[in-house]
C-alpha cells in the first residue's frame, strides 16, 4: 500500500511548515553519516532550566563553535548546562521528545514545546541547508515536486560559541543606496510605513535575503543533480554567488516531463496570532508586518520569481484569537495582492464549530480571499455553506464559489481535532463549492517524511475513488503559478498515464481488504 501511494503522483504540499519539513531525528541521523564534524557540534540541554519567567526544555539543541566568536548575549545557560549529542543519541527519550504523541491532554502545547527545542538548531545555516535538501530528495522520490512553506525569515546563524549569535547576511544582496531607492518608490503612498524606516529595513532585508538563496541554493543544487544529499562546505553556502541568481522560466525545465522533474517551492510568510485577551498596538503591528512585506516584494524581483507569495497568522485556535480582533487592518495587507502576496490564513483548525458567521470568516467571504489552511468550519458551519452557494464576484484562483481549503488529516487527528473517520472534510468531497487539497502541515513533529501518509489515510477512512484522488491532486496543483501549471500538468498527465496502466482501482479494491 505504501509504496502504490510513493509512486502516486501527489505533485504538491501546499501546507508544511518549514522547521517540521522532515522528522529530526532521521535528519540527524543524515548528517551524523555525511557531516560528522557538524553533528559534533551540537549540544543538547541536559535539564529543564528556568530563569524568572523563561523556560527551557530539557532536550534543547543547538550548535556550539568553541573556535568561533560572535555577538554577545546574556545566556541564562552555562557551558556545562549542556553536553554533545553524540554522547546522549542513543537515549530514546531524546528522540521521543520530538514527535507528537496521540491521545494526550493540551496536545498544542507538546507541539510547541518540540518547536522551542528545535527552533535554533534549524535556524543553522547548514542545518537549515541540509534540512531543505534532504526534504527536496524525500519528496521528489515520492512523486511531490511543489512545496509552498511557511514560515518566519530572516534569523539564520552561523555555529558560535556558548553565549555568542552571529546572523547571517546575504553576500547577494543589493546595496544599501540601491535597496533605499527601490524602497522609497515602493512605499511612496503608503502612510504606514515612513522613509526612516527604510535604514533598519534594509538590515532586515540583508538577513532575509541570506535565508531565501540558501533555500533556492538547495532548490538548484537538488535540481542540477537529483543526487542523495552529501556534504557541502561552509563556503559553499556562505558565499553562494551565482548559485543564488536562479531565475524560473519555462527555460528551466526539460522538455520530456519524464525526464527527472524539477522542484519548486514558494513561501508563505507566517506572524503569529495571541491569546484572548491580550492588549495589542493593531497599527504597530500591521506597520512591521508591511515591512517585511516589502521587503518580500523587493526579493521577488531581484528573483524574476514569486518566491514570497503569501501571508498568513498561525496559532491556537483553541485557545486563542481566531483573529477577529485583526479584521478593522487586515485590509490594508490585501494591498500586496497587487504583488502577488496573498493572504492565506489558518482559520477553523478547532472542533469548536459555531452555528454563524465570525468577523473574520466574513472578512474572508467578503474580500473574496480564495484559499485558507484547514477551514474545518468552512465546511460544517451552515452559514457559511449557504453564502458559499450564493456568492459571486470573480475569484483569484478560480470561478465564482470555488474555495481552495489546504486539508490536513493527520495534523487534525493527532492535535486533538477530528479522527479521519469524522472528519467533516470527508463530507466536502461532493461538495462543488469546495477544492481540497492533501497537505501534511508538520510530518516532522509527527514523524513522518512527506503527504504521502495523508493520502495513505484518507484512502483508508474516507472511502475514495481514484477519480477523487486524482481531482484532490489537481486542486493542488491550481496553486502552482501561472507561468509553470504547464509544465507540471505534463509531468502529472505522464506519470498519471503510467500509473493506470497498472489498474489502480483493482490495487486498491485489495488495499482496501488490507
Amino acid at each position: 500500500m505504501e509504496d502504490f501511494f510513493r509512486r502516486l503522483p501527489k505533485m504538491t504540499n501546499n501546507h508544511i511548515h518549514l522547521f517540521a519539513l522532515f522528522p529530526f531525528k532521521r535528519l540527524l541521523k543524515i548528517i551524523k553519516k555525511i557531516d560528522p564534524e557538524l553533528y559534533h557540534k551540537i549540544y543538547v540541554l541536559k535539564h529543564d532550566l528556568t530563569s524568572g519567567d523563561q523556560l527551557i526544555h530539557k532536550y534543547t539543541m543547538i550548535t556550539f563553535n568553541h573556535n568561533v566568536e560572535g555577538v554577545p548575549f546574556a545566556d541564562v545557560t552555562t557551558l556545562e548546562d549542556w553536553q554533545p549529542l553524540s554522547e546522549i543519541d542513543t537515549d530514546p527519550a531524546l528522540w521521543a521528545s520530538l514527535i507528537i504523541k496521540q491521545h494526550i491532554d493540551r496536545p498544542f502545547n507538546q507541539f510547541e514545546r518540540i518547536q522551542a527545542l528545535v527552533r535554533i538548531l534549524v535556524r543553522h545555516y547548514k542545518i537549515y541547508y541540509y534540512l531543505w535538501y534532504i526534504s527536496l530528495y524525500t519528496n521528489y522520490h515520492n512523486r511531490i515536486y511543489y512545496l509552498n512553506v511557511r514560515g518566519r525569515p530572516g534569523t539564520i546563524n552561523k555555529d558560535v560559541r556558548h553565549g555568542h549569535r552571529f546572523f547571517i547576511d546575504s553576500p547577494n544582496a543589493m546595496a544599501e543606496a540601491d535597496f533605499q531607492t527601490k524602497m522609497t518608490d515602493l512605499i511612496r503612498s503608503d502612510l504606514d510605513v515612513k522613509s526612516q524606516d527604510i535604514k533598519f529595513m534594509y538590515r532586515q532585508y540583508i538577513k532575509i535575503k541570506y535565508e531565501s538563496d540558501l533555500i533556492l541554493m538547495a532548490v538548484n543544487d537538488f535540481n542540477s543533480s537529483h543526487n542523495y544529499p552529501s556534504f557541502v562546505t561552509s563556503n559553499h553556502l556562505l558565499e553562494p554567488k551565482s548559485k543564488t541568481k536562479i531565475q524560473f522560466d519555462e527555460n528551466f525545465y526539460p522538455d520530456d516531463p519524464s525526464i527527472k522533474p524539477q522542484m519548486m517551492v514558494q513561501y508563505i510568510i507566517t506572524f503569529p496570532k495571541y491569546p484572548k485577551g491580550t492588549q495589542l498596538d493593531f497599527r504597530k503591528l500591521i506597520h512591521e508586518i508591511k515591512e517585511i512585506l516589502y521587503i518580500a516584494v523587493v526579493i521577488n524581483t531581484e528573483y524574476g520569481f514569486q518566491f514570497f507569495n503569501g501571508i498568513d497568522f498561525v496559532g491556537n485556535e483553541q485557545e486563542t484569537t481566531d483573529l477577529s480582533d485583526w479584521v478593522p487592518y487586515l485590509g490594508k495587507l490585501l494591498y500586496f495582492r497587487k504583488y502577488g502576496i496573498h493572504f492565506i490564513p489558518h482559520i477553523g483548525e478547532t472542533n469548536k464549530i459555531k452555528t454563524e458567521i465570525n468577523p473574520i470568516e466574513r472578512f474572508i467571504l467578503d474580500k473574496q480571499l480564495t484559499r485558507i489552511g484547514h477551514g474545518m468550519s468552512f465546511v460544517t458551519t451552515d452559514a457559511i455553506r449557504l453564502a458559499l452557494e450564493t456568492r459571486t464576484g470573480n475569484s483569484t484562483i478560480s470561478g465564482p464559489g470555488n474555495f481552495y481549503i489546504e486539508s490536513c488529516p493527520i495534523s487534525n487527528y493527532l492535535l486533538g481535532y477530528y479522527h479521519p473517520k469524522d472528519h467533516p472534510h470527508r463530507l466536502a468531497l461532493l461538495d462543488s463549492h469546495i477544492k481540497l487539497m492533501i497537505c501534511s502541515d508538520d510530518n516532522g513533529l509527527f514523524n513522518y517524511s512527506t503527504v504521502t501518509r495523508d493520502y495513505m489515510i484518507i484512502y483508508k477512512f474516507w472511502n475514495i475513488t481514484m477519480d477523487q484522488i486524482k481531482q484532490l491532486i489537481l486542486n493542488g496543483m491550481a496553486m502552482i503559478p501561472q507561468p509553470y501549471k504547464k509544465y507540471y500538468h505534463d509531468v502529472f498527465n505522464k506519470q498519471w498515464t503510467n500509473l493506470e496502466r497498472t489498474n489502480p482501482n483493482e490495487m486498491l479494491k485489495d488495499l482496501r481488504k488490507k
